[in-house]
């Protein structure tokens, strides 16, 4: 291959690694299954509405039983008395539903791969069973890894979670495609991405860029939720009308925002499958790039262990020094 072939090839894969190209694949992709990467993007949504319904049921139902219907007077009354009790009892409720939303969000990222991995057409009711506790035990482990990279750069600065986001991002495949493990699935994330970095930085500015937009479509509706609600204080509509309305824009925001995230998941998925591609007769040497990533684990870990100490410590003086103002007053 002579310098002229080898530039319109360069030319050539950048232009189909570059998100316009991306973008009308994904496109193609999502018009095709849709249906399924959206129910299972909704999964977490509903598993996480559906606990505050029961657990909202369930005060009701307490309530029905005691012959109380104050609302208010009860909260009042159960937080004076029994303070304890309720603290357990949100505890409890709050470990299982972060625990529960998780392990939903989890497994629909699994099935959702199995689904655009699969050239034929694969059921909702396939993909989502099938999947083993392991498999979901492997992705936790390296959520959580690059988690805390990824948050230990955000507190260093702005700038080093823009590198670290570029190269690391691919983990998640690495692991579920290539059964990647831990900190090996973040070095062949960085490895598939190596070379490529400025071309994956700007795919991934223009998912970020397009989720904020969203994500400012959805504090809109619920901001107009909110102003429904403050219209009934007003008499302006009443207390049905203003529920209904709130509840209907923020659902259509929730929706929208939903949409979306599965559209930006197949874009990154097929990023890493070109990504994947072109690396295909490079011999992939992790034992290389394990001393970098545990280099930025250890740095997170710092950095996060200093900013939490600095925080509680900051708190804590707030509180010696509010203490101290009330004895003075008291004085």
């Amino acid at each position: 291959m002579n310098s002229t072939e080898h530039l319109d090839h360069v030319a050539l894969t950048n232009n189909g690694l570059l998100f316009p190209t991306l973008f009308k694949q994904a496109w193609g992709i999502f018009k095709k299954k849709w249906c399924a990467l959206f129910t299972l993007a909704l999964m977490p949504v509903i598993f996480l509405v559906s606990s505050y319904v029961i657990l909202i049921s369930a005060v009701y139902i307490v309530m029905k039983l005691s012959g109380v219907d104050d609302v208010l007077y009860t909260v009042f009354n159960v937080f004076h008395f029994a303070p304890q009790y309720v603290s357990a009892v949100v505890s409890i409720s709050g470990v299982i539903i972060v625990l529960g939303t998780i392990y939903f969000a989890l497994r629909a990222t699994v099935a959702s791969v199995k689904i655009l991995s699969s050239e034929e057409k694969v059921s909702l009711r396939h993909a989502w069973h099938g999947i083993s506790y392991k498999t979901i035990g492997s992705l936790f482990a390296v959520a959580v890894l690059l988690g805390i990279i990824l948050a230990g750069g955000y507190v260093l600065l702005f700038v080093p979670v823009l590198f670290l986001v570029t190269f690391y991002s691919n983990a998640i495949f690495t692991n579920i495609v290539e059964g990647k493990k831990g900190i090996d699935a973040v070095v062949l994330s960085r490895q598939y991405v190596k070379g490529y970095g400025a071309i994956v930085f700007v795919n991934l500015l223009v998912v970020f860029g397009v989720g904020i937009l969203f994500g400012l479509l959805f504090k809109l509706a619920l901001g107009l939720g909110g102003l429904m609600i403050i219209s009934v204080y007003f008499g302006k509509i009443s207390l049905i009308s203003a529920v209904l309305i709130a509840l209907v824009v923020i659902v259509i925001g929730v929706l929208l925002l939903v949409l979306w995230k599965s559209f930006a998941f197949i874009v990154t998925y097929l990023m890493f499958k070109k990504l994947q591609a072109l690396k295909a007769h490079h011999s992939a040497n992790l034992a290389e790039g394990r001393k970098t990533v545990r280099v930025w684990l250890l740095l997170a870990i710092i950095v996060l262990a200093i900013y939490v100490g600095v925080m509680a410590a900051l708190k804590n003086s707030k509180v010696f020094t509010s203490e101290q103002s009330q004895q003075l007053e008291s004085f």
